[in-house]
């Protein structure tokens, strides 16, 4: 059963619990607020819902909790380079306030359960 597309616009998606698509390898932008210089994830999800797929734009800086999830259930692995497009994580979509404008924000990313290495002792029978 293929989702039911939204109409256009700019509709917000309703909030919820979704699975979120990168489009695209995120953006690392270097940016600079009070005389100190910082960087911004920016991410280019899909969002997968029952009642429709919605494009969403979200951005965060490293000190962002939602940035150590992110890291984690994607498997980010730092100081390496990686590709990101295509990966899948799950989390739900909140709406909030900024300037007078309400946006969707990514919020509580699910973290992936660590799975044991082959060399733990467990073993496996097959």
């Amino acid at each position: 059963m293929s989702p039911i597309w939204p109409p256009p616009g700019n509709e917000l998606p309703p909030e919820g619990h979704y699975s979120f698509k990168l489009n695209r390898e995120p953006d690392i932008k270097k940016e600079e607020k009070d005389g100190k210089g910082y960087i911004r994830l920016v991410l280019y999800v899909t969002a997968l819902g029952t009642d429709g797929n919605y494009r969403i734009i979200d951005s965060f800086v490293p000190w962002d909790p939602r940035y150590t999830d992110l890291c984690k259930a994607l498997g980010v692995e730092h100081s390496k380079e990686i590709l990101m497009e295509g990966a899948v994580f799950e989390a739900d979509i909140k709406h909030e306030e900024f300037k007078g404008k309400t946006h969707a924000r990514i919020a509580n990313i699910v973290v992936q359960v660590d799975i044991p290495d082959k060399d733990d002792g467990i073993d496996i029978p097959f």
